[in-house]
């Protein structure tokens, strides 16, 4: 995980959703790819630190189709009854 920033595109209530960005360094061909995970309501800080491993599921065929696996992890960590 690289880092967490607001969505600040987007605001319901008067909130922005976070989102995470992340990269992937290919080291066979030296490509460096860079995904970011879906609008998260609950602060992902809460269960990434900078650093920290994140599952991102591609597209063999096409990295653009992509999914990072936050939301799952969050649910697991956070119980936010708000």
């Amino acid at each position: 995980m690289e880092r967490i920033d607001r969505d600040t595109s987007l605001a319901v209530n008067g909130q922005n959703p976070y989102v995470i960005y992340c990269t992937w360094k290919d080291e066979y061909t030296d490509v460096l790819y860079r995904f970011k995970s879906e609008n998260l309501w609950t602060d992902p800080g809460y269960a990434f630190d900078k650093g920290s491993e994140i599952t991102v599921y591609v597209d063999g065929k096409d990295y653009s189709r992509y999914y990072v696996e936050a939301e799952k992890v969050l649910s697991q960590k956070v119980v936010d009854f708000t």
